[in-house]
């Protein structure tokens, strides 16, 4: 009963600092789009993340708090605290004693990488969970040997469904169980992990059964089997994708291991070296660890995008693990002062904690893209009426409006030309630019009820669209219009 008790303690602690924190509406980014894309059942920008949508509708209804957005902030916290419960079980399962467990499990729960992956709604915080559970099952295979793999199958399988970073946890887990443990699956268990693999894939069948059902939001063509497979590959982000160089991706690497310091902190990724150079001489297991930071660092050398370092974010935990074994390490050569623990949680709590803590404050973003949504939904309102419609032209700036317009109650109907079904507006046609589709949309609703949001060509059907408030209106408005300075966005400054 006693070793049960730390695992909650772990969690407890760690979601009681996240609730004290969490925000209250929705954040910049994606989470916007995400919330929305979850409560209507839609499909979410690729590689799509069904098994996050799923999860967050069940859970949203589940719980009867707060603001929808809360709910979601909310649903991150308890994925995150999870995970760091599992990492405190995974330490204690390496024979890491039991006050190291817990020092480094809730250093990791309050270093920032970590608190910012467990207060807003996103998918990376789904992330954590499954590289802990990935890496759990695998250390547990001593036990468990054969039935190791038929549990990584289906995890494995779910967790590929909702992101592709997930194969570096998947193959470090595959290496502690064959390598580490050195077991082998018989042909029999080898065919059932491939069953259970595709099972947990078939999480993939929600994108193309919802889009066939015309949900609000539908990224893409993914009714179709070419436009599915894109979907789920991300081949739209491609590019993003850099030339493999030598030189420029050792350069890449090197700046990796930087940021995953910076993101652990120099104690912590002290320690972790720490743990490296003393245990990889009795451990052959501490290896898949340090294979899982590096495997992200391949990652983050190859992969140009914005949220990058919340794509690494899981490296994190490999550090963690690596870190325990160093204290451990360094505990066993100081000798009895140690050995009964409290110096060694003393010396955590001051090294790693108390920095960690100060650190963090309630969120504090530079605004809430709630206020960016509601300014531009009463905006439209004032420049075209309750039957106004909204048209973006693909970008980040519609996911608010998708949150305020599919979640809150009175939304304006948004049409985003990327992300929404034209079913659901009376059936536009798909069109190459954002000019084509407004024309056609001028058709079928009238010029007065669109207004349009977002960097538009200077003339558009044949007139020079005007500013009313935080929108473009095609003809002059009926009513007085706002400035933009009009509104108040906290943090926003007059640009």
């Amino acid at each position: 009963m006693k070793n049960r008790l730390y695992p909650i303690l772990v969690f407890a602690l760690s979601l009681i600092l996240y609730l004290l924190t969490l925000p209250k509406s929705v954040l910049p980014g994606d989470s916007g789009e995400l919330i929305a894309a979850s409560r209507t059942l839609s499909i979410a920008h690729p590689p799509g993340y069904p098994v996050y949508l799923m999860l967050g509708r069940i859970f949203s209804s589940a719980v009867a708090w707060g603001s929808m957005a809360q709910r979601y902030n909310l649903l991150s916290a308890v994925l995150v605290s999870v995970a760091l419960a599992l990492i405190y079980v995974l330490l204690i399962d390496l024979r890491v004693r039991r006050p190291i467990a817990v020092s480094v499990s809730l250093a990791l729960g309050t270093l920032e990488a970590f608190w910012l992956q467990a207060t807003t709604a996103e998918v990376y915080a789904l992330n954590g969970l499954f590289t802990a559970v990935l890496l759990l099952v695998a250390v547990r295979g001593r036990r468990y040997g054969q039935r190791s793999f038929l549990l990584l199958g289906i995890t494995g399988g779910l967790a590929l469904s909702h992101h592709l970073s997930m194969v570096y946890p998947l193959i470090c887990a595959l290496g502690i169980l064959t390598i580490g443990w050195r077991i082998r699956p018989t042909l029999k268990t080898l065919m059932l992990t491939i069953v259970l693999g595709l099972v947990g894939l078939s999480a993939w069948l929600y994108i193309p059964i919802r889009a066939s059902l015309d949900p609000p939001l539908a990224w893409g063509r993914t009714d179709t089997l070419s436009g599915f497979l894109s979907h789920i590959s991300a081949q739209g982000y491609r590019w993003r994708l850099r030339q493999f160089a030598l030189l420029a991706r050792s350069s890449d690497s090197i700046e990796f291991m930087g940021v995953i310091a910076r993101q652990a902190g120099l104690p912590l990724a002290f320690l972790a070296v720490a743990g490296l150079v003393m245990g990889v001489w009795k451990k052959r297991i501490i290896l898949a660890f340090a294979a899982l930071v590096a495997l992200f660092g391949i990652h983050y050398a190859m992969y140009n995008i914005p949220d990058i370092d919340s794509h690494i974010f899981p490296a994190l935990i490999g550090m963690g693990v690596l870190a325990g074994f160093g204290i451990e390490g360094i505990a066993r050569l100081a000798g009895r002062p140690f050995r009964r623990g409290a110096m060694l949680v003393t010396v955590c709590a001051f090294l790693i904690l108390v920095p960690n803590l100060a650190r963090i404050r309630p969120r504090a973003d530079q605004w809430f893209a709630i206020d960016y949504a509601h300014a531009i939904q009463e905006s439209a309102r004032k420049a075209c009426g309750d039957s106004c419609i909204v048209i973006t032209g693909g970008h980040l700036s519609s996911f608010p409006l998708f949150y305020a317009s599919l979640v809150e109650e009175g939304g304006l109907p948004v049409f985003d030309l990327t992300a929404s079904d034209p079913s659901v507006l009376g059936g536009l046609k798909g069109t190459a630019n954002i000019e084509a589709f407004i024309a056609e949309a001028a058709k079928v609703y009238g010029r007065p009820r669109l207004a349009l949001l977002g960097p538009l060509p200077p003339r558009l059907l044949g007139s020079t669209p005007r500013i009313c408030g935080m929108v473009y209106v095609l003809d002059d408005p009926p009513g007085e219009c706002p400035s933009p300075l009009d509104f108040e966005m906290r943090g926003v400054d007059e640009d």
